[in-house]
């Protein structure tokens, strides 16, 4: 989680990178189970996006989420965080001052990071990647990257059935050798796998 507000528990969570990937749908459904809404983000003018550390992944084709705690305040008056958001940021950030307060409310927080933790757990739990959405300005890198993947793999699995080829011309014993191969590759290339027994 890349910032956090210590104003206590919210309604809502801020997606930074809201309308990018398949992420956005994973988060709203964790929300969901919080009984909380997910907004986009509040201030997009100031690019945070292209600011954050997850922008490298982003540029790498990576789909990403950059999340932060939300701005309706759980017994608070509307528009409560936002007014300590912007004086914090006036008074105290990334100055000398920028440090830990004791009047902090982290319940917030600890409920941000159950969510984020829920969705870093199902993403894990999934039988697809993440994937960027129609129109995401890293979309052609991703595809790019996964093209090149499919053809380093096809080229290990072509080198791998040339091996056991001449494994077993030769007379030696590949079977060890296929079994590892067949194994490891099947499944990762659209092929079937390396036909290779002794």
């Amino acid at each position: 989680m890349d910032i956090f507000f210590p104003f206590g528990r919210s309604r809502d969570i801020i997606s930074v990178s809201h309308g990018y990937s398949t992420l956005d749908e994973v988060l709203r459904e964790a929300a969901l189970t919080q009984e909380r809404t997910v907004r986009p983000d509040f201030l997009p003018q100031a690019g945070s996006f292209y600011r954050s550390d997850q922008f490298a992944f982003a540029q790498a084709g990576v789909p990403v989420l950059y999340a932060s705690s939300g701005l309706e305040i759980i017994g608070k008056p509307p528009g409560y965080a936002l007014g300590k958001l912007l004086e914090w940021n006036s008074k105290y950030y990334h100055k000398v001052s920028d440090e830990v307060r004791p009047e902090w409310d982290l319940s917030g927080t600890v409920e941000d990071l159950k969510l984020l933790f829920t969705v870093g757990y199902r993403v894990a739990q999934a039988a697809r990647y993440p994937e960027w959405k129609p129109g995401a300005e890293f979309k052609r890198q991703r595809e790019h990257i996964l093209v090149n993947r499919r053809n380093e793999l096809q080229a290990v699995k072509d080198n791998c059935t040339a091996a056991c080829a001449i494994t077993s011309t030769l007379g030696v014993s590949s079977s060890g050798m296929a079994e590892i191969t067949a194994d490891s590759l099947e499944g990762l290339v659209d092929s079937e796998p390396i036909p290779c027994h002794t």
